[in-house]
């Protein structure tokens, strides 16, 4: 297995996305499809039938644990230009206000600027190795990557929906059960993307089912709905505060799943001895 150690580099930087709102529109498309991730996800979220209210509930429960977490998330972040914490969780947000925001991708749909991750500034940073290395360096893994899959499917099939795939084969694999273990980082790329492949591993849609999503232990300091989601840095992000909590709860098992552009996923068993 290989160790973690501590190294998240994150931090939201006022006005954080001046790079990307000039950026070409093409940028936030799916090159095989010419649809943004937001107009593919209304089509999975009308195919699994999920709830805007259910939506809501879960962006809210992403605001108010990362607002609850800031001090315990401040040990992660390496303050930028006078930021020292993430600047996306509204300590003032309610599903009132929620409900109240309009359709963003689809004019009938139900995702909305509320229930969808805002694309951020950011980077993280990770280190990992052996742990014949740490041991060698005197150092104290955080948490050891205990197994991991990758998994990918065709757009048509769902464009995030890929972990459906790699969390199942990976809990197979493991002989791991969702019971089993202690904390769960699901990337909330949207609220719905979260509910829908929720629904797939319970129902077995293209792997075995899994047991119940026991969702008092999912994103407990919030994820990508509040914190945002700066590309190619959240996933180093989810690894360095999952890797923490467990420390601190001195948890025994962490799953993370992240989808991704292309139709792809990556699903990781963290263990603590």
């Amino acid at each position: 297995a290989d160790a973690i150690a501590r190294g998240r580099i994150s931090a939201g930087i006022a006005g954080g996305v001046e790079w990307l709102s000039g950026a070409d529109p093409a940028t936030f498309r799916e090159p095989t499809t010419g649809l943004s991730m937001g107009e593919h996800m209304e089509i999975t979220r009308r195919e699994w039938r999920i709830p805007r209210e259910r939506q809501d509930e879960i962006a809210l429960a992403s605001h108010r644990n990362a607002v609850a977490a800031r001090e315990r998330l401040a040990s992660e972040i390496v303050p930028l230009d006078g930021v020292a914490h993430d600047t996306g969780p509204r300590p003032d947000t309610s599903l009132e206000k929620l409900a109240i925001l309009p359709p963003a991708f689809d004019a009938a749909g139900t995702i909305t600027a509320g229930n969808a991750s805002p694309v951020t500034d950011g980077a993280s940073a990770i280190l990992l190795m052996s742990e014949e290395r740490a041991k060698a360096e005197g150092r104290e893994p955080l948490a050891f990557i205990e197994a991991m899959e990758y998994a990918a499917l065709h757009p048509d099939e769902g464009l995030l929906m890929a972990p459906a795939i790699a969390v199942p084969r990976l809990l197979g694999r493991t002989g791991v059960r969702l019971s089993d273990v202690d904390l769960i980082e699901i990337h909330e790329a949207f609220a719905a993307q979260v509910l829908a492949n929720a629904a797939a591993w319970e129902s077995g849609w293209k792997a075995p089912p899994t047991d119940s999503v026991p969702w008092d232990r999912v994103n407990v300091n919030g994820s990508s709905v509040a914190v945002g989601h700066p590309w190619a840095a959240t996933g180093g992000r989810i690894l360095t505060t999952l890797a923490n909590e467990m420390a601190r709860r001195q948890a025994r098992r962490g799953l993370v799943s992240i989808c991704a552009a292309g139709g792809m996923a990556g699903a990781f068993l963290l263990t603590r001895s």
